[in-house]
């Protein structure tokens, strides 16, 4: 399985494999940072659906060609300050 970064920089393959492998994949990360405990309601780092929009947009128009990594994807963000914008990329790119 493709990890994030791998779907999001996937800049030719088809539209909808893509998007429904990177939702699953938010999905699958936003359950995998949540926790709950007997007195409360499940809570996570990231919000899955927002984390799948914020890709999106990252991918359509604002990630540079010359990108390869996690680390670079995430320095880019940050010297940017699309941290704010993008803050659930933020969070999971720090896990990742």
């Amino acid at each position: 399985m493709k990890s994030l970064f791998e779907i999001v920089k996937d800049r030719v393959t088809d539209a909808e494999t893509n998007n429904s492998a990177l939702r699953t994949q938010c999905r699958n990360l936003q359950t995998l940072l949540s926790s709950q405990t007997e007195c409360e309601t499940a809570s996570s780092d990231i919000d899955g659906l927002a984390l799948f929009d914020e890709l999106k947009t990252l991918h359509i128009s604002i990630i540079p060609q010359d990108i390869d990594s996690l680390v670079e994807l995430l320095w880019f963000i940050h010297v940017n300050c699309l941290h704010e914008v993008f803050p659930n990329v933020s969070v999971a790119l720090r896990v990742g």
